[in-house]
């Protein structure tokens, strides 16, 4: 088995791994948005839904006066941006599996897999913020900015890491024509 096709293998088994962690993720969702789950216990193990602040969602459905837009719309807000990252991963394993690790399209999915997790940054980071906005009726509400320093920079790093290989591409290509 050669090299190339060994990671085309690989990138076809993450490619439906991704969709098994996002029906996964999916699920926890659905249990903790519905159902008010935040810990599953499966015999030895222990599941900690915990993946965004629970307790504002929690605080906020039992406020009085809260809208059905404003429960709605972080539950939502949350499928989006999963969903959108799930499916920019998805084809970026798609295209390794058929072969194409550079290229146009895969620099495409690299900047769309990084700007999810901008989204994602900054939505966890303001959460609280953003139920203030929509919500200022809530009462003894703790409006928090969270920034977690590491994610930070691993999206800088991320950022400057795709702006390499997408110059490092353009090279290449550049490479391929004077030849």
């Amino acid at each position: 088995m050669t090299t190339q096709s060994k990671l085309q293998l690989i990138s076809r088994i993450f490619r439906y791994g991704v969709i098994g962690f996002a029906f996964l993720f999916f699920t926890s969702l659905v249990l903790h948005y519905l159902f008010g789950i935040n810990k599953l216990e499966l015999g030895i193990f222990t599941v900690s839904l915990d993946i965004t602040p629970w307790k504002s969602y929690q605080e906020m459905k039992a406020a009085p006066g809260v809208s059905a837009f404003g429960i709605a719309f972080f539950p939502l807000l949350t499928f989006s941006v999963i969903s959108y990252t799930t499916f920019w991963f998805y084809r970026l394993f798609d295209y390794y599996s058929k072969g194409h690790f550079f290229g146009d399209e895969v620099m495409r999915c690299y900047v769309m897999i990084l700007w999810t997790r901008v989204v994602d940054f900054l939505y966890t980071s303001f959460y609280d913020v953003l139920i203030w906005a929509f919500h200022p009726e809530i009462k003894d509400f703790n409006v928090e900015v969270l920034v977690d320093m590491k994610t930070l920079f691993t999206l800088v790093v991320l950022l400057v890491i795709t702006y390499i290989l997408k110059l490092a591409n353009q090279i290449d290509k550049e490479n391929r024509e004077f030849v």
